[in-house]
């Protein structure tokens, strides 16, 4: 067991009880085993249990039990069980089912707050036997068999929540939970026998009670008259068999008591539905004014209500007190002056879309409109409470992950959002969240080419590598996966663009991990359908570049390169796009880190390529880059020896001489678009006496560097050993004396940067 700094505050004690206890809960907890399932006592000691493993045979969590002469204190007992049930729902529930040891008084089993849904109803059932004043099973749908158990803790059960179980019409003994005064039945198929409203209508001390989105009908409402004195709290959502308003004015007026009404339904979509909303009003004037003349109403939900009028809420602008609350959402309602709440949830603002997307955040089809508008202020920078804007989109997208109208329009506001100017973009832990959850978008509805597209562009709001260094791998899985998925140029682009970045960002290790994930395939595909159109665009630029850096010293991913079709491609592009400067040098930067390769160079062994590599030489100063690389390669391939080279073409002297000619012409002073993290690959090239253009190559390009960017690069050979080797190299008589000369060029180079820095204090 690992070691555990020991501290004697009790809050603190007593947290660290917890977590140890949950950690190891068959160390701390688990007694003796008693069936055949753990009948090698050797087991028993073990330490080092895979929690999800450790009962593995069926039944045999039943026979777990409590270590003996144990008492789990009421202060710690509940958080251990509660986080052990989240981690591993039903293995060890039977540690907790002695009540002479241990004592329950809530127990939460929702789908939320588990792993995985509960299955074994008797499991539960013993659960019942604790002295539990609160219980939630909520979308336990298969849990239906054990409710009838819940008689056991009839005397001490006061809050029971049974949303989205199925089954509950088989529950019997609802009249017996006589100290219920919270019920939540919303989901359920409670209403569809008469006697179980009957039961609830007799539960004395209920005073909040939710039937949303059940089958209780217009005859239902009727039994819950006898609760009219003590009920504060209802909500009757979108309860589609409430069909008119008589029942509803006569039940209203007698619930004097009443602090919360929800007659809300969901918004209408279409003409059908709207005519059968025309036919089906519950929320009516007369039901207006009854609501009004309610002493205690302070919040009325009526979201989704139509054939309202301005004029319907004038009742409530004659109260003596504002409502707190008021649901206007789908109404029409909203955009009126003079609203008699507080807070209102609607469409004509931002704080109103904000308290919709708050308070209906479980209400799937309010949430989609709330952020369609919310999408609106957000393009036009009109929002003022930012943050709050982000926290919510964010919770609304955890809420529904795979949701395609919730995640298009929330990764399009995010967008506008999450740009720097905005003061919550300075909070890292909410960027945080809002990188997670666009991942998540990403991973979730892969198919979905609009979210992808969203995606990618909130991405770009995104400092790389800082802000997403946590996910770096999985933000280029996901890039890779959109590439693979979509042939959207306009996704394309922006996907290749942030996985460039990515990259360009890498060391080697990180990048041959990028590599296993398919990157080279996947590009060369995107490649080879550009070829096959005939487009050369930026998408086919970023392509070949992004292969560059995928490469640099990356051995694997260069082999990736070869294997699936790159030489072919490369040979096309320049073919096919004989002026394309910016390509053909990204193109030959990828040749040359192939080159530096010495087990892949046989394969750029053949007289087509050494022709090609070889026609790219030029003095032009703005094909510098695709020269200097086209000599890089071959350098490498000379480097191997007279053996090695095995075309016919031409000789490998000639090759030779046109590469020492053509760098003699080059301009020592010119300014490069090339970025070195290591010179290992050229400074092998140093020795090849073998191969004097090679050394020239070699020692031109570290003269270069060095006189042109003295401060980024003299470090660099320092640290490398690089100028041990060019003096090696000024000791070599045989030398080609141009050579020699830039190798000197190099150690003054370097002297002089050497002073400058010293003198800088």
């Amino acid at each position: 067991m690992e070691d555990i700094e020991i501290c004697f505050q009790p809050k603190k004690l007593q947290c660290q009880c917890i977590n140890v206890c949950v950690k190891h809960p068959v160390e701390c907890l688990q007694g003796k085993p008693t069936d055949r399932c753990h009948q090698n006592e050797a087991e028993e000691s073990s330490m080092d249990i895979d929690m999800d493993n450790a009962v593995q045979s069926d039944g045999c969590y039943h026979n777990l039990e409590l270590k003996r002469n144990i008492f789990i204190p009421d202060n710690i007992c509940e958080g251990i069980f509660q986080q052990i049930i989240k981690q591993y729902p039903e293995q060890y529930i039977n540690l907790f089912v002695d009540t002479s040891k241990c004592r329950l008084t809530s127990i939460d089993l929702s789908t939320s707050e588990t792993k995985y849904p509960l299955q074994d109803s008797d499991l539960i059932s013993k659960l019942f036997d604790h002295p539990l004043k609160e219980i939630n099973l909520s979308g336990c749908k298969t849990l239906s068999p054990s409710l009838n158990s819940l008689q056991k803790c009839a005397s001490t059960l006061q809050i029971l929540d049974l949303s989205s179980v199925t089954g509950v019409r088989w529950c019997l003994i609802l009249q017996n939970l006589k100290q219920l005064w919270r019920l939540n039945l919303q989901n359920t198929d409670i209403g569809y026998l008469h006697e179980h409203m009957k039961e609830i209508g007799n539960l004395k001390n209920l005073k909040w009670l939710d039937l949303s989105c059940t089958c209780i009908n217009n005859e239902g409402l009727v039994e819950l008259l006898p609760l009219s004195s003590s009920l504060t709290w209802l909500s009757l959502y979108n309860c589609e068999f409430v069909t008119d308003e008589e029942n509803l004015l006569q039940l209203l007026p007698q619930l004097t008591s009443l602090v919360h009404l929800d007659l809300s339904k969901k918004p209408v979509s279409d003409n059908n539905t709207i005519q059968n909303e025309k036919n089906n009003r519950i929320v009516t004037t007369d039901v207006l004014k009854i609501l009004a003349g309610l002493p205690k109403l302070l919040s009325l939900d009526i979201s989704g209500s139509t054939g309202l009028t301005e004029d319907d809420l004038l009742p409530f602008l004659q109260r003596s007190e504002k409502l707190k609350f008021l649901g206007l959402s789908s109404t029409g309602l909203s955009f009126h002056r003079n609203l008699p709440a507080e807070k209102v949830t609607g469409e004509a603002n931002e704080e109103q879309l904000l308290n919709s997307l708050e308070i209906y955040k479980n209400r799937q089809r309010y949430v989609s409109i709330a952020l369609r508008k919310l999408f609106t202020l957000a393009r036009l920078q009109s929002c003022d409470n930012v943050r709050r804007c982000l926290e919510l989109i964010v919770n609304s997208m955890q809420i529904y992950p795979r949701s395609d109208s919730i995640n298009i329009a929330a990764t399009a506001s995010i967008y506008h959002l999450s740009r720097e100017q905005h003061v919550a973009n300075s909070d890292k832990e909410l960027r945080k969240k809002i990188v997670e959850v666009v991942l998540d978008s990403m991973s979730n509805l892969k198919n979905v080419l609009q979210l992808q597209k969203n995606c990618c562009l909130t991405l770009c709001n995104f400092k790389i590598p800082v802000e997403l260094e946590f996910v770096l791998f999985r933000v280029a899985d996901l890039l890779l996966e959109a590439l693979r998925n979509h042939k959207d140029d306009y996704l394309r682009r922006i996907a290749i663009m942030l996985f460039n970045t990515i990259v360009c960002q890498n060391f080697e290790n990180q990048k041959r991990e990028i590599g296993y994930l398919g990157a080279v395939k996947t590009i060369l595909n995107i490649i080879q359908e550009k070829l096959e159109t005939r487009e050369s665009d930026q998408l086919l630029e970023t392509c070949w570049s992004s292969l560059w850096n995928m490469t640099d010293e990356t051995p694997e991913n260069c082999r990736d390169f070869l294997d699936f079709g790159g030489r072919r491609m490369f040979v096309k592009s320049l073919e096919l796009y004989p002026n394309a400067l910016e390509l053909h040098r990204n193109i030959m930067g990828l040749m040359g880190n192939v080159g530096e390769v010495k087990e892949l160079r046989s394969r750029l062994m053949t007289d087509e390529y050494i022709n090609i590599f070889i026609g790219l030489l030029s003095d032009d100063t703005n094909r510098l880059e695709v020269s200097y690389n086209s000599c890089g390669l071959l350098s490498h391939i000379l480097s191997d020896g007279e053996e090695a080279w095995t075309i016919t073409s031409i000789t490998r002297d000639e090759c030779m001489l046109k590469i020492i000619e053509c760098i003699d012409r080059w301009n020592l002073a010119a300014q490069r678009n090339i970025n070195y993290r290591s010179f290992k690959p050229i400074l092998r090239l140093l020795a090849c006496v073998h191969a004097p253009a090679a050394q020239h190559w070699a020692v031109w390009a570290l003269a270069n560097l060095t006189k042109v960017y003295p401060h980024k690069y003299c470090k660099l050979i320092e640290q490398e050993g690089g100028l041990e080797l060019i003096n090696q190299i000024l000791q070599n008589g045989d030398v080609y004396v141009r050579t020699r000369w830039l190798g000197q060029s190099v150690l003054e180079n370097c002297a002089n940067a050497s002073k400058y820095d010293s003198n800088i204090v």
